[in-house]
């Protein structure tokens, strides 16, 4: 379609008609199952991405017959709507020093390295220098549920319109406008954990997460109800007969990035009665109720999730509930933030100095200041903490971009080396190995992470900013 000698460019307005350039500048998805463009001044093209060719993407519009390419200057991130992946168990969960995560499995660990693999299938192999956390994840004989959303256990509100609609793909649950979802679990244990991670929070303002609930969604006739709007939390626990309690309400008094995911741990103690709220690794509140008047029947179990937002879309992943015998942290007054680099935390809040030398099938060795080798059980440890959040930053680079992965809250930075039909490579300084993402595995691949361009969007509309490069020829009729 471009041809070397003879193009001109056209600018975008020229090319479409006024009702359809309006449909696509909003954003509209004129189909389902279509990859999206979001370009930097915020507009959007509904397609086919087909691949990435020297700095242009190459991309089949709806309202185009053939494809154009897009200077990868001009792309903010582009979302596929192929990633559907059979998500595999993972025990393991790597932070990076820099920011972003991946989970996977925990294959070895020495002096100097960590060697894991992913969830797509990739062996790789990182130095301990660039891990700021290593989180274990249950074991998978404790799981009660891992967020397989598409297993057929979960129940899905009907879509009443184009506008509201819950969706499950892979391990995503997608949640657009007035809507819910949920699921029932045996019989509880005594103690259980129940973790998530939430997106689009801070535009929420009406996202509920029902706990231990019965009833219709929504109308709870017994259990408890977090309310999130934005930065703040409610928690009721209903009664039967309609009867409900407030049991706190507060500024959620943590960062949250806009588009960002946020991670939610609720430790339950059903003999005791306490809850305890974690935010990204933090502690946030707990709270008690009172058994006689707050009664909860351990023998049906539900948890939901319920959008009550027309205007906005909250996603849910990497949801996991696990049973655990362990006692739940003690809490001093001023809170339990994480431990330094060279501690490691229990699920009790206990916190060991100690240095990570070995990690195999139920144990956690590590030896103490003192010299002395201790084995601790896996199930007991929650994280140990390598290295400080920013302890060392990566090289920065052009074609660096950020990859954020499909059925779960993971995204990390690397150099883009090809982007086409059979997925993503790239390389990181973090990794040995380069790193080889199939299709299924991709949600959104965002460019342009270390200079944003800000354009003045009353000078597009006199300049536009998209410009095709296009055969005159072609435009003319001819070819």
């Amino acid at each position: 379609m471009r041809c070397p000698q003879h193009h001109s460019k056209i600018p975008l307005s020229a090319l479409l008609p006024g009702f359809l350039l309006r449909m696509l500048l909003l954003g509209v998805n004129v189909y389902a199952g279509s990859d999206s463009l979001t370009l930097l001044n915020g507009d959007v093209i509904q397609g086919r991405f087909e691949k990435l060719q020297g700095t242009s993407l190459q991309f089949k519009p709806l309202w185009a017959h053939e494809t154009v390419g897009i200077p990868a200057a001009f792309a903010g991130n582009l979302q596929f709507s192929s990633g559907k992946p059979d998500v595999p168990f993972r025990d393991v969960r790597l932070e990076f020093v820099s920011g972003g995560h991946l989970q996977g499995r925990l294959l070895d660990v020495n002096d100097n390295a960590v060697v894991f693999k992913t969830t797509w299938g990739q062996v790789l192999t990182t130095r301990r220098e660039f891990i700021h956390r290593l989180l274990f994840l249950p074991d998978e004989e404790n799981i009660l549920f891992q967020g397989t959303f598409d297993d057929g256990q979960w129940e899905l509100a009907p879509s009443e319109n184009d506008a509201s609609s819950a969706t499950v793909e892979g391990n995503l649950l997608t949640l657009r406008g007035p809507t819910h979802a949920g699921f029932t679990l045996p019989p509880l244990p005594e103690k259980m954990v129940v973790e998530f991670s939430v997106r689009n929070l801070m535009q929420a303002n009406g996202f509920n997460f029902e706990l231990l609930a019965r009833g219709p969604p929504g109308r709870l006739q017994e259990g408890l109800s977090f309310m999130f709007g934005g930065n703040w939390l409610v928690a009721r626990m209903s009664q039967p007969r309609g009867r409900n309690r407030q049991l706190f309400r507060g500024t959620l008094g943590h960062a949250i990035q806009e588009g960002e995911w946020t991670r939610f741990r609720f430790l339950c103690d059903l003999k005791t009665n306490q809850i305890q709220i974690w935010l990204d690794g933090e502690y946030y509140h707990t709270f008690h109720y009172d058994t006689e008047a707050d009664p909860v029947d351990k023998d049906q179990f539900k948890i939901r999730f319920l959008n009550r937002n027309p205007s906005t879309v909250v996603e849910v992943s990497d949801l996991v509930v696990w049973k655990t015998t362990a006692a739940f942290p003690e809490i001093q007054i001023d809170g339990l933030n994480m431990p330094d680099p060279g501690y490691l935390r229990l699920h009790n809040g206990d916190v060991l100095n100690a240095d990570l030398t070995e990690i195999d099938k139920g144990w956690v060795h590590v030896q103490l200041p003192q010299g002395e080798n201790i084995s601790l059980r896996r199930d007991r440890v929650d994280h140990i903490t390598l290295q400080a959040e920013g302890h060392i930053q990566p090289k920065r680079r052009e074609r660096d971009v950020l990859v954020r992965l499909a059925g779960s809250s993971d995204s990390f930075t690397l150099r883009l080396l090809s982007l086409d039909s059979e997925g993503l490579t790239g390389e990181s300084d973090y990794f040995v190995e380069p790193l080889k993402i199939p299709p299924a595995f991709l949600q959104q691949v965002e460019f342009n992470i270390h200079q944003r361009i800000r354009f003045d969007r009353g000078m597009q509309r006199q300049e536009p900013l998209v410009f095709l490069s296009l055969d005159p020829m072609q435009m003319d009729g001819g070819a």
